[in-house]
């Protein structure tokens, strides 16, 4: 088992998510997601577009007992085209399209930072907004 340097044993993970830019001229800087297998060298991708800007994903696990990334990716996108933001969920069984994207009726800055939180990590306290 393979310690980590504060000697709590941790999980080997066979992946990691980054946020990358497609090298499209101009802006957005970050327009794609991507997923590689540390073991294959394989990688994945979900393309936003040439005039949007990916922030702010969180994974949500498809499950408890699922493995290691089978679920779907949340994100807020920047769209410049239409100078608004959408909400894109993408399936990480299939990144070659988002499965729901919802169109805001504002447009958030760049830089929008949050936490989604699973409800069973809250620990008991309250949500912080009741809907």
């Amino acid at each position: 088992m393979a310690l980590a340097l504060t000697s709590i044993p941790y999980r080997t993970f066979s992946g990691c998510w980054s946020i990358l830019r497609i090298d499209i001229a101009g802006h957005p800087v970050y327009n794609c997601i991507v997923s590689y297998d540390v073991q294959t060298k394989q990688y994945r991708k979900y393309f936003a577009g040439p005039r949007k800007l990916c922030q702010e994903c969180v994974f949500i696990p498809r499950g408890p007992d699922v493995p290691e990334g089978d679920g779907w990716i949340m994100m807020l996108l920047n769209n410049y085209e239409s100078m608004c933001s959408e909400l894109a969920i993408v399936d990480t069984r299939d990144m070659s399209s988002e499965v729901a994207l919802v169109k805001l009726p504002i447009r958030l800055r760049m830089g929008v930072h949050g936490n989604w939180v699973d409800s069973a990590d809250t620990d008991g306290h309250p949500p912080a907004l009741q809907i």
